[in-house]
């Protein structure tokens, strides 16, 4: 693979987890009144910690989704420790950058509500890429003893 060829890969792999991470930040760094009248749009007005673990779910399904095409043998169990690594990371990253802010401050319950929303996200991802899997195999399976001329896993 080609040096550019490459860059384009890893980018298109891991570009929209980066840019959902900035946007993850930036959305943390916000004014307390600016992150209340985007979140005063959203209905039911759900809570603080219902607010973090969606925006992390999302953290934690793009993250296996990179992990899964850019280190494919890794097991579903380290993904799925990697993954709430890394929303744990990202989150305190996050509550870290806003103790620096005049109106806005850290909070552990809200880092966990991170590590937990990554974590679901990750594994949800991990768990319907499986069934997928499943599903296809399945799918082949039946297709070729509907038909003699498709080969099978079976060299009788």
């Amino acid at each position: 693979m080609t040096g550019a060829l490459a860059w384009k890969r890893t980018f298109a792999t891991w570009g929209p987890l980066a840019l959902y991470a900035i946007v993850v930040l930036a959305f943390g760094g916000m004014s307390q009144g600016s992150a209340a009248r985007i979140v005063s749009l959203i209905p039911l007005g759900p809570s603080d910690k219902v607010l973090h673990f969606t925006l992390f779910f999302g953290f934690g399904w793009l993250f296996v989704r990179a992990l899964q095409i850019t280190h494919p043998g890794l097991t579903g169990a380290r993904t799925a420790l990697l993954v709430a690594l890394a929303g744990t990371a990202l989150g305190s990253l996050d509550e870290l950058l806003q103790s620096f802010s005049m109106t806005r401050s850290g909070a552990l319950g809200d880092v966990v509500a991170d590590a937990c929303g990554a974590a679901v996200g990750g594994t949800l991802r991990i768990v319907v890429r499986r069934l997928r899997a499943r599903v296809s195999t399945a799918a082949l399976t039946s297709a070729s003893d509907n038909n003699p001329t498709l080969p099978t896993s079976d060299p009788a």
